[in-house]
C-alpha cells in the first residue's frame, strides 16, 4: 500500500488536490464565490465517484482550502496546458 505523501501529488511540483487520481485542473481561476462552489462540487463528485473519499490519506476538509488558493489553481491550470489537457 502506498501511504507515501509524495505518491498522492498530481505531480512532483503540484500536490493538486491531494490524490493524484483526481484530475480535475481549473481552465481559469475561479472569479466568484459560485465558481468556487462549482469547482469544489466538481472535484468532490469525482473523489466521491471514484472511492478516494474513503482513502485513508485523503483529507477531504483540505478540498475547502484549496479551492481557495489561487496561487495552487493558477499552478494546476498552468500544468493542464502545459499537459495540453
Amino acid at each position: 500500500m502506498r501511504s507515501n505523501a509524495d505518491w498522492c501529488r498530481l505531480t512532483p511540483e503540484c500536490s493538486g488536490w491531494g490524490c493524484r487520481l483526481l484530475t480535475i485542473l481549473p481552465e481559469s481561476l475561479p472569479a466568484s464565490p459560485m465558481e468556487r462552489g462549482a469547482l469544489f462540487s466538481r472535484v468532490y463528485r469525482l473523489a466521491e465517484t471514484i472511492g478516494v473519499l474513503s482513502c485513508p490519506h485523503f483529507n477531504e476538509s483540505e478540498l475547502d482550502r484549496l479551492v481557495e488558493d489561487d496561487k495552487l489553481l493558477l499552478l494546476m491550470k498552468n500544468l493542464a496546458k502545459d499537459l495540453q489537457i
